[in-house]
């Protein structure tokens, strides 16, 4: 072999061995740029052992909540329940309250125009029920006499004025079972409990409105206005008191109440309530 082939052979071995270290130096310069690119499009000898599992974890699938993660939250909805559920019931009672002062007042007033108007007796009655929720309700109902005597007290004179009232989750009572609240607020001559509607009797007075039966708890309205004792009497009640209590079920609100006074002589309307 002379020189000049030796030479020619060597030149050729070291154009292949560039070649080669060029065409590995774009492989590894290709994985450095773009690490992210799946392993099928580089070829996997070109791939150093730290680059292979630095890509396995690239692509796998991202991880989620902990466990842990999700009953820290539970337990912070669970807390912040707790708290809000007497606040929002509370919201509600109230609500109720402001409603059965509003329409207990109103009835009141009501059927004191309407005796004025006919000059005729009207009779409201007040009775405490459990509703289909076993929830308590108060129930109000009113009639008026249809030959305008006071004595006449037979269910064919009695004409409803209404349908009967129903107002849920409040309850009826007298002054002793008041919020302490609300005994503290009533006046002087608002603290018997013979003026309280609860107590309130009719002798042989008693009427149903749509099934519903009202014979205690009846408060008298003459044509004048005024609240009677009892039918034909000559004398009137200084006042004739509602006093109202929230309700849960069948658990009273101690914080809950108000009491809703009508002037026996005036007819005129007073509302105690924090």
């Amino acid at each position: 072999m002379d020189d000049s082939s030796f030479i020619c052979r060597q030149s050729e071995g070291m154009v292949t061995h560039n070649k080669r270290r060029s065409r590995q130096h774009k492989l590894v310069n290709h994985k450095k740029y773009f690490p992210t690119l799946p392993l099928k499009i580089l070829p996997f000898f070109a791939l150093r052992r730290g680059a292979r599992r630095s890509q396995m974890r690239l692509s796998g699938t991202p991880a989620g909540f902990s466990l842990v993660e999700l009953l820290v939250v539970m337990a912070m909805i669970g807390t912040m329940l707790v708290l809000v559920a007497p606040l929002i019931a509370g919201l509600v009672g109230s609500k109720g309250m402001t409603r059965a002062i509003t329409e207990v007042a109103s009835i009141l007033e009501q059927c004191k125009t309407e005796a004025i108007t006919r000059r005729s007796y009207v009779y409201v009655g007040f009775v405490n029920a459990t509703n289909s929720s076993n929830n308590s309700e108060l129930r109000i109902g009113a009639v008026i006499s249809r030959d305008g005597s006071g004595s006449n007290v037979t269910a064919s004179n009695l004409r409803p004025l209404a349908k009967v009232l129903k107002i849920e989750n409040v309850r009826a009572v007298d002054y002793s079972s008041l919020p302490t609240t609300i005994k503290d607020m009533a006046p002087a001559q608002g603290r018997d409990p013979a003026d309280y509607v609860s107590n309130f009797t009719a002798p042989g007075v008693s009427f149903t409105i749509s099934g519903q039966t009202f014979a205690t708890g009846i408060v008298i309205i003459s044509p004048q206005g005024e609240i009677l004792p009892q039918q034909n009497s000559g004398m009137f009640r200084p006042r004739a008191a509602v006093g109202l209590v929230a309700m849960r079920a069948q658990s009273m609100n101690p914080n809950d109440g108000a009491i809703v006074s009508f002037q026996g002589n005036s007819g005129a309307i007073n509302i105690t309530r924090p």
